[in-house]
């Protein structure tokens, strides 16, 4: 049987892999290399593949869902970037929603600019990205 808080990690890991899967989506379609991203990602979580698939499936089918926590936010923001990096093409239509994302997280959305550029330069290794949540935490929090 599955505990209370077990049943609250597994929602959070769906409601991550579902924002990506919003994400990759905003285009009209998931590229071939976006969907391994959420298969990757969904591992990484533990989902099994049929839950996995489900999410994609179901892409038009729920809403957005922000993380309750700031660190989380940003841990998502860090996932949706390397997102908007998976087919090699950055769209217009991925960046609004990452800064819709933003807002609703409670952030200034001049941080989507600095994470671009932090991005651009190789994509942070977990201590830096650990430094740069602090830094935001503190300089870009609404």
């Amino acid at each position: 049987m599955i505990g209370f808080f077990e049943h609250q990690y597994l929602k959070y890991k769906k409601a991550h892999v579902r924002n990506l899967v919003a994400l990759a989506n905003v285009d009209g379609h998931i590229h071939s290399s976006e969907l391994k991203f959420i298969q990757k990602i969904g591992k990484k979580y533990g989902l099994k593949p049929r839950q996995i698939d489900s999410l994609v499936e179901r892409r038009d089918d729920w809403e957005i869902e922000i993380p309750k926590h700031p660190e989380e936010s940003l841990d998502q923001m860090y996932d949706l970037i390397l997102m908007v990096y998976a087919d090699g093409k950055v769209d217009n239509k991925e960046l609004e929603f990452c800064s819709h994302m933003l807002k609703g997280m409670g952030f200034k959305v001049e941080l989507l600019k600095i994470i671009l550029e932090l991005f651009e330069m190789g994509v942070p290794n977990p201590d830096d990205w650990g430094d740069f949540k602090t830094e935001a935490l503190a300089s870009y929090k609404l």
